[in-house]
């Protein structure tokens, strides 16, 4: 497995921008003369393992408890925990041109190979999933494009954490509104 597939797969379950999240037709595996369009229907999954070095240190000021407290485990006495993410995903053809695909993301509470279906119930809610962001920016033609996004991203991550006062958010609005009546005059 490449870097580039170990970026796409880390996308597909917490990139920033929802539209590159979840898994696509293109991604299920297909050997080199063949058409998916051919199958009843495709698996596949990503497992993701989340390592916390911090805690392996004995300062308390660099040590944290991290939010997935609930999720972790340990593979043997005296080894740091690790916290596990799956993604399971499904393509059928069905009449619906290109197939449907079922997907699903949960913690796995343990490190053993084989999942059953009762332990597939513990979904990764979309609150914690935000709170892993991966913002994948692929080798691309158009950089710039891209670079675009980025940087409107991060501004929008910016201007939502910071806690105005309510005179700049007065004033925000006051902008925001100028701004969309000079747009329909454009128009």
């Amino acid at each position: 497995v490449g870097k580039t597939a170990i970026l796409e797969a880390l996308s597909r379950c917490f990139d920033i921008d929802s539209r590159k999240r979840g898994i696509k037709k293109e991604d299920f595996y297909v050997k080199r003369g063949e058409s998916l369009d051919k199958e009843k229907e495709r698996n596949l999954s990503i497992d993701i393992y989340f390592l916390f070095p911090k805690l392996e240190k004995e300062d308390e000021e660099e040590n944290s408890i991290p939010d997935f407290l609930n999720h972790l485990t340990i593979d043997e006495p005296g080894s740091l925990p690790k916290c596990r993410i799956r993604l399971e995903a499904k393509w059928v053809n069905t009449n619906v041109p290109g197939g449907d695909i079922d997907e699903k993301i949960f913690f796995v509470t343990h490190l053993e190979e084989k999942i059953s279906e009762d332990e597939k119930n513990i979904n990764l809610t979309a609150d914690k999933r935000a709170k892993i962001r991966v913002h994948y920016i692929p080798a691309t033609r158009d950089p710039q494009e891209h670079m675009k996004q980025s940087a409107n991203s991060v501004l929008y991550q910016l201007i939502k954490s910071v806690n105005w006062s309510e005179s700049i958010k007065k004033k925000f609005e006051t902008l925001n509104s100028d701004f969309n009546k000079l747009f329909k005059i454009e128009k």
